[in-house]
C-alpha cells in the first residue's frame, strides 16, 4: 500500500544494507569446522587450525572486499531521487554480491583450478561495472544532490567536471585494472597467486575513493546557498 510517507531511496538503502550483511555473514560458514569427535589433542586442534589458514584468508580477502564495496555503496546516500533504472541497476549490483559467498565457496573448494579464481574475479568485476553505471546514471540525469550540481550555476564548469566526472573515472577504472590482471595472472601465470592478489583489492577502495570529501563539499554548498 503506497502512502503519503513512501520511501523509495530509504527502501532501497535498507535493501542494500540488508543484502551487504546476509553477504558478509554468511561467508564465515564456508570455513570448515573441525568434525564432532575428530579432536582429541591440543596437537589435533593445532593441525587442524593451521589446515584451515588459506580458508580463513579467503574469508579476510571476500569480507574486505564487500566491505569495499559497501564503502562505495556510501555515495547511494548523495542521491536524492530514485528512479526505475536506477533501482533496476542496484537490484543486478544485489545479485552479484548475493553471489559472492558462493564464488567464495568455488576459490576455497576448487582454488588449485584457474577457472575458480576467474570465476570469482568475473564476480567482482561485475559488481565494480555496475557500481560504475549506477554512478554515472544518477549523475547523468541529476538524481545526485542538489548541491553537487551548484558547480554549474556557479559557472564553474571545469571543477564541476574534474570533481565529479573525471576523477570518479579514473578511480573507477583504477578498482577496475587489479581484478582484470588477477584474472590475468590466474590464465596464464599461477592461480593461487592470483587469488592472493585479490587483497590488494579492497585496499585500492579504501584509498582511492572517500565519499567523506564529498559530503564535506555538499555540505559547504549548502550552506552558502542558506546565507544567501
Amino acid at each position: 500500500m503506497i502512502t503519503e510517507n513512501y520511501d523509495p531511496k530509504g527502501r532501497l538503502e535498507a535493501l542494500i544494507d540488508a543484502i551487504y550483511a546476509i553477504a558478509m555473514t554468511i561467508i564465515i560458514l564456508e570455513v570448515s569446522a573441525p568434525v564432532l569427535g575428530t579432536i582429541h589433542s591440543t596437537g589435533d586442534l593445532n593441525t587442524f587450525l593451521i589446515g584451515v589458514i588459506p580458508e580463513l584468508m579467503m574469508y579476510c580477502v571476500t569480507f574486505l572486499l564487500l566491505g569495499g564495496f559497501w564503502y562505495i555503496n556510501h555515495i547511494l546516500y548523495l542521491i536524492e531521487k530514485v528512479d526505475k533504472t536506477l533501482i533496476i541497476l542496484n537490484i543486478l549490483l544485489l545479485m552479484f554480491i548475493g553471489m559472492v559467498p558462493f564464488s567464495t565457496t568455488i576459490i576455497i573448494e576448487y582454488g588449485i583450478y584457474p577457472t575458480a579464481s576467474i570465476f570469482f574475479g568475473i564476480n567482482i568485476l561485475l559488481i565494480e561495472l555496475i557500481n560504475f553505471l549506477i554512478y554515472f546514471y544518477a549523475f547523468r540525469n541529476k538524481l545526485l544532490d542538489e548541491s553537487i550540481y551548484v558547480h554549474i550555476q556557479d559557472n564553474k564548469p571545469k571543477k564541476f567536471k574534474e570533481r565529479y566526472v573525471n576523477k570518479p573515472k579514473i578511480i573507477y577504472l583504477a578498482l577496475f585494472i587489479p581484478t582484470l590482471m588477477c584474472i590475468f595472472i590466474s590464465i596464464f601465470i599461477d592461480s593461487r597467486l592470483g587469488i592472493l592478489l585479490y587483497v590488494f583489492i579492497p585496499f585500492s577502495i579504501l584509498m582511492l575513493i572517500n565519499p567523506s570529501n564529498i559530503e564535506k563539499h555538499i555540505k559547504e554548498h549548502r550552506k552558502k546557498r542558506f546565507l544567501k
